[in-house]
């Protein structure tokens, strides 16, 4: 495991397996910090931080300063082979999620009685400016993620939220890395990929697009990520997540005549076809081009019987064929 350093913990007071790695500290409890608890993931935040949602499908929990600039998430249970994994999953989403990702310093792995924690710090320079820190948990076969960043915070603060992590396998959430079996995450995200979701849809976008939030003042596409060259968007993945319209037929009529009226100019289907999608009682796919007929694009729009949600994948040129078929394959709908 390279660039990873190894130390472990000398115990000098009597703990359990699960809260071993907090040694004698004092934090939780103490003043100007507040327990927090997400399906069994424990850990502290500074006193007066507010419960806040969270629109990932990794952090399911999530905590916000004042003055909304710095924030604890934590991700109680994640699909991942080991720990090392776990903060792979976690840096993947990072680089996708955020603007200016970097990687500070080197990983440091605490183990004892049963469980392991590693740290790695990093700083952004978006949407969060400044250093944060990722904790990465197991014990047995579950992992679970600390995520602490912004710029108001101090290394002391990161040292006393490590200290309190704790992990109780006992407690089973209800779904994984979703925080719900209602809030499934993409059953499929291969090399190059990372899972995202938008409300209700899951699917999964390529390493390294920045989180667009979807096109800006539109009532339609309030998700997105981008591949960005040169401050020009290349290729988009956009996502509404509830259509208005109560059928997938209404829904694409309506998607194609502001097409046509100027929303993607010289929008010209090329086939339509029924698929199978997770989730969906009904879902169809429309390959189109548009621009001057060079500019390639898929549509995918579902139901699952009382929402109607649509994603849409378009390129200047050529699309990559494999990005379109990975995230048709990801596609999943919640009940």
């Amino acid at each position: 495991m390279n660039n990873v350093t190894r130390r472990t913990m000398v115990l000098g007071c009597s703990a359990s397996a699960l809260s071993v790695l907090v040694g004698c500290s004092q934090v939780g409890g103490k003043s100007g910090w507040d327990d927090i608890e997400v399906d069994g993931l424990h850990a502290v935040v500074p006193s007066g931080w507010k419960k806040t949602k969270s629109d990932s499908d990794m952090w399911v929990g999530a905590w916000e300063s004042p003055n909304k600039k710095n924030r604890l998430l934590a991700a109680p249970l994640l699909q991942a082979e080991d720990v090392y994994g776990a903060l792979s999953l976690a840096m993947s989403a990072a680089r996708a999620a955020t603007r200016g990702f970097q990687v500070l310093g080197e990983r440091t792995a605490v183990s004892g009685s049963g469980m392991i924690v590693i740290r790695q710090d990093y700083s952004t320079d978006w949407p969060l400016g400044g250093k944060g820190t990722f904790w990465a948990v197991q014990v047995k076969e579950r992992c679970a993620l600390i995520n602490f960043a912004g710029p108001d915070i101090v290394d002391q603060q990161r040292s006393d939220v490590g200290k309190k992590i704790t992990l109780d396998p006992s407690v089973q959430p209800s779904g994984v890395a979703t925080g719900g079996g209602n809030q499934p995450m993409a059953s499929y995200a291969p090399g190059g990929m990372v899972p995202v979701r938008a409300g209700g849809v899951s699917l999964v976008a390529p390493l390294g697009w920045v989180d667009t939030h979807g096109i800006k003042d539109s009532k339609r596409w309030t998700s997105g990520w981008a591949k960005i060259d040169d401050s020009v968007v290349q290729a988009r993945i956009l996502v509404a997540p509830e259509m208005p319209q109560k059928s997938v037929k209404d829904a694409i009529a309506q998607i194609e005549v502001d097409h046509a009226g100027g929303t993607l100019s010289g929008y010209k289907m090329r086939s339509r076809s029924q698929i199978s999608v997770q989730g969906a009682k009904e879902a169809v796919r429309t390959d189109f081009v548009s621009g001057s007929g060079g500019d390639e694009g898929c549509l995918w729009v579902v139901s699952n019987g009382s929402r109607v949600s649509a994603v849409q994948y378009n390129v200047v040129g050529q699309l990559d064929s494999s990005i379109r078929d990975s995230v048709e394959k990801s596609l999943t709908v919640s009940s």
